[in-house]
């Protein structure tokens, strides 16, 4: 699993006391902007601007950390990108960005279960909790060997952030019927937050009712140690080969062409094109799983005949 970090909350601190835990990091920092400049900046942002990164504005206007390889940026800036994320239900308030990855910023949750809490986005793995506060981020890269490769770290949630965590959890999963794909976005962030020992809550996930849910509760239970997620993800990958077989059989009995390959694809007619186990594993207690499962399959075979010469 790697290092992991379990990163506590703090009191909010003042400015003075601010400054010195950023240079005590090693940023060289910018001046901050006149109060009435700053004041106009912080109301053109697209939501109320939490007081942690208020006072983060009151302390400087920009900065940069060569050991880290980090940039605090600019209020205008960072107003500037919170605008496209004005809709996302936790309204991402960014403020630091890796040297070279200035679209993978840092951020402070501006709404939702996570106010306060500070994000980071990743390409490979998607966005990742960092540490419940702003002040709590800085102390964590405080506590951290300077290097860019903090990045690279599991940061893993302490007993005080697992109520956040639940109701960010309930968030997504009222989410994954919308035609959008934040509530993938909320469960791997939660799922990944709570540490090895404390998975209770992704356990139960294995039972969802939408299998991209299941999926990323697979991901992230896979690589832990324990008899007892073991057993879990053992018994949901014995119900969906279960699940798979009976579906080849029911197909078969259609007259259609049918194997399984890859434990969760079912091939049909020509055998180029799949069908995902998972989707109608979903559908199981349905009615018409069987009917739904043998339409699309004919549907697939009926495509793959007109490609041909």
């Amino acid at each position: 699993m790697g290092n992991e970090r379990k990163v506590h909350k703090d009191c909010r601190v003042t400015s003075s006391v601010l400054r010195e835990l950023l240079q005590a990091v090693g940023f060289s920092l910018t001046e901050p902007m006149p109060s009435s400049e700053l004041e106009a900046q912080l109301a053109a942002f697209p939501i109320p601007v939490p007081s942690e990164l208020r006072d983060l504005y009151a302390t400087c206007n920009g900065g940069y950390s060569e050991a880290y390889a980090l940039q605090i940026i600019d209020a205008a800036e960072s107003c500037r990108m919170a605008h496209s994320s004005a809709n996302h239900s936790m309204a991402y308030l960014p403020f630091i960005v890796r040297e070279r990855y200035s679209d993978e910023p840092c951020c402070v949750c501006g709404m939702g279960p996570l106010m306060g809490f500070v994000v980071f986005s990743h390409h490979e793995e998607g966005t990742r909790f960092a540490a419940p506060s702003l002040e709590g981020f800085f102390r964590m890269l405080a506590e951290t060997e300077p290097s860019p490769a903090w990045v690279n770290e599991a940061h893993r949630c302490t007993a005080d952030e697992f109520p956040a965590m639940r109701r960010l959890l309930a968030l997504a999963d009222k989410l994954v019927e919308s035609t959008d794909y934040e509530f993938r976005e909320l469960f791997c962030l939660a799922a990944s937050s709570f540490p090895d020992e404390h998975l209770h809550d992704i356990v139960q996930l294995l039972q969802h009712r939408d299998w991209r849910v299941r999926q990323i509760a697979q991901e992230r239970l896979h690589p832990v140690e324990d008899h007892r997620i073991v057993r879990a993800l053992d018994e949901l990958d014995y119900a969906v080969g279960s699940f798979a077989h009976k579906a080849v059989d029911v197909l078969r009995a259609a007259g259609i062409r049918a194997l399984i390959r890859n434990r969760y694809e079912i091939h049909v007619g020509t055998q180029q094109e799949w069908l995902n186990v998972r989707i109608f594993f979903d559908k199981r207690d349905s009615a018409d799983c069987w009917d739904f499962l043998i339409e699309q399959a004919t549907s697939l075979v009926s495509e793959q005949r007109r490609r041909l010469p």
